[in-house]
């Protein structure tokens, strides 16, 4: 059908060649694509500032947290941890710092530091650093009590 003098047979030998080449040693390659895009919601009067970026090693809360609808809030997030934990770096490390939270938020904290201790040691080296203000001992009892529920390092650190 094509002759070789045809410039057309020509290219198309070309692409072949590339395209065996893309198949036989893409597949090990994450494309750019498939990069966990990082998340950056800013704080309101009731929402906390949330920043997670994988490339970057940042997993932060700041801030105070009591959204109307807490599920609405943090669905993005824990969407985004969902896929992060599937392929988490080898450290990984989550801040809070945050001057209030409702017991909704609690629950999601809870969610998100139980999920973290079950990959803590398998899949990568979790650590957690909960911030509280100097003389808030309410931020740094709710501190202790989270620590409490996960076998995870949790260093509680007073901040100026």
């Amino acid at each position: 059908m094509f002759r070789k003098n045809n410039s057309f047979y020509y290219y198309r030998k070309i692409f072949f060649f590339v395209t065996k080449i893309i198949i036989t040693f893409a597949p090990n390659q994450k494309l750019l694509s498939d990069m966990l895009e990082p998340i950056i919601i800013e704080a309101t009067s009731d929402t906390p500032r949330v920043e997670l970026n994988k490339e970057k090693g940042i997993f932060r809360f700041e801030g105070k947290s009591l959204p109307e609808d807490v599920i609405k809030f943090f669905s993005p997030v824990q969407s985004w941890f969902s896929e992060y934990y599937s392929e988490p770096n080898k450290d990984t490390d989550i801040e809070f710092n945050l001057d209030y939270f409702n017991s909704s938020t609690a629950r999601i904290i809870v969610k998100i530091l139980i999920a973290s201790e079950e990959l803590h040691g398998k899949l990568t080296n979790m650590h957690v650093t909960w911030y509280y203000r100097e003389n808030d001992e309410v931020m740094r009892e709710r501190g202790i009590e989270l620590k409490s529920v996960v076998n995870i390092p949790f260093d509680i650190v007073e901040s100026h």
